[in-house]
């Protein structure tokens, strides 16, 4: 099954560019939804249970921009609201995952990573309840634009529509 990926791109300052990328395949795992199964299978079955989306955090323990986001956005009364209702949260730290057997090959957490086209951290992952990517944020994301990639996402909004023409209709 293929997986569409929307690449959500945030430049510091401007929001217009946000922007959606094509369909992205994974060889090394040969199947990207089902390595998505295997790793996070918790996590998309309490989805799954709940219609909820899973957002996949990937992060280190020396990423200064992790600790903020982890320290400023996820707490964000606001941003906990929306996640609440619509969102399961999976920390995923790629140098401490214990290594997962798929199709007979082992994957490491930076196979993992790599798989989802992680380059860096933090990279926060949305996924639908079935396991589909809807998209990804490379790097950190503040507390009131972060909520309006919640709202674009729970909305629906990332299947017909830019970043930027969603925040027109808001």
């Amino acid at each position: 099954m293929k997986k569409s990926l929307f690449l959500i791109l945030i430049p510091l300052l401007s929001l217009s560019s946000l922007s959606c990328a094509g369909k992205k395949e994974n060889a090394a795992a040969g199947s990207p939804g089902k390595l998505t199964q295997a790793v996070f299978a918790t996590s998309l079955r309490k989805a799954g249970q709940e219609k909820k989306f899973v957002i996949i955090d990937f992060y280190t323990d020396w990423c200064k921009w992790c600790k903020v986001l982890e320290e400023k956005t996820y707490p964000d009364p606001t941003v906990k609201q929306v996640m609440d209702r619509s969102f399961i949260l999976e920390k995923y730290n790629p140098e401490k995952a214990t290594p997962v057997n798929f199709n007979g090959r082992k994957y490491t957490g930076s196979d993992v990573a790599q798989a989802f086209g992680v380059q860096g951290f933090p990279t926060i992952m949305f996924l639908d309840s079935e396991g589909e990517v809807i998209g990804s944020i490379p790097g950190f994301v503040p507390p009131e634009i972060f909520v309006k990639i919640l709202a674009f996402v729970e909305s629906g909004g990332y299947k017909s529509q830019r970043f930027d023409e969603f925040l027109n209709t808001l």
